[in-house]
């Protein structure tokens, strides 16, 4: 299952991104193997914006999924200032 983003990650997008996240969460009993959050096309990145995707991170592995964050350049420096790249791991 893939959750994909684009353009600015605010706080206005952060309730958009909750409610999707929440909907993958409830998926994940559907034998959903691994779920792929895309941020390639993600131009801003807020905290606001981190902490649906690090909920998202941690209720996939409670479940039993694997989580791979697959970020643009902007979100991958985001995540690394934030020290959160051990919780959203990303691939390339």
């Amino acid at each position: 299952m893939t959750l994909a983003a684009s353009g600015p990650l605010d706080a206005a997008a952060a309730g958009r991104l909750e409610a999707a996240s929440d909907a993958v969460v409830r998926h994940a009993a559907e034998g959903v193997g691994a779920v792929v959050v895309d941020l390639t096309a993600v131009t801003h990145l807020t905290l606001e914006a981190l902490k649906p995707l690090v909920s998202l991170a941690r209720a996939c592995r409670t479940a039993g999924l694997e989580v791979h964050v697959v970020p643009s350049p902007t979100a991958r420096k985001k995540i690394e200032l934030t020290g959160l790249a051990e919780v959203l791991q990303q691939t390339s």
